[in-house]
């Protein structure tokens, strides 16, 4: 067997195979980010289907329509997602539409991919906090909704009237 040289070492890589390599990069890139978009706009749709709305919208004293359930930063489409930790944002549902205010709750919620499943969070460490996962069934979402649901119906059990007093301070025995 003839002894191994430096040039046989080295592979000669051409332009060509690597930007074949960054098309593909940018093709997976594009998925991944589309993924996790789909999935914010398939929450969103599901959640406000599930409220069984009246009507999506409520008019202000302005004569402008705005929408009971919508998506703090934007629309779907429009989210920033970052290639590691996928996207957050909240979702708003207005409890109460009136000419001239509304009552509203926001829900986090974390879409991210890890090993090669979808996971969704809803909710946040200081309140009730739920993932996910596998996310790939309608079923699915319909769990999601129903979790976030519930994190809305939190925040209006925890809503108090005038001010909270510190516990009165009493002395240990004697």
């Amino acid at each position: 067997m003839p002894p191994i040289t430096h040039e046989d070492l080295f592979v000669s890589i051409t332009f060509k195979e690597l930007s074949e390599k960054q098309q593909q990069i940018n093709e997976a890139m594009h998925q991944y980010i589309q993924c996790i978009r789909d999935a914010a706009k398939e929450v969103l749709e599901n959640y406000t289907c599930s409220l069984s709305l009246d009507s999506k919208h409520w008019k202000a004293i302005n004569g402008h329509d705005y929408p009971y359930v919508y998506i703090d930063s934007g629309e779907p489409a429009d989210l920033e997602v970052d290639l590691t930790s996928g996207c957050r944002f909240s979702i708003a549902t207005v409890t109460e539409g009136t000419p001239r205010s509304c009552s509203q709750y926001l829900v986090p919620v974390e879409i991210y991919v890890e090993k090669d499943e979808l996971h969704i969070k809803v909710g946040e460490h200081s309140q009730y906090s739920k993932i996910f996962f596998p996310v790939d069934s309608k079923a699915k979402y319909s769990e999601i909704s129903e979790a976030i649901k519930d994190c809305v119906m939190l925040q209006m059990n925890g809503v108090s009237f005038g001010r909270q007093s510190a516990s009165p301070i009493t002395r240990w025995s004697q």
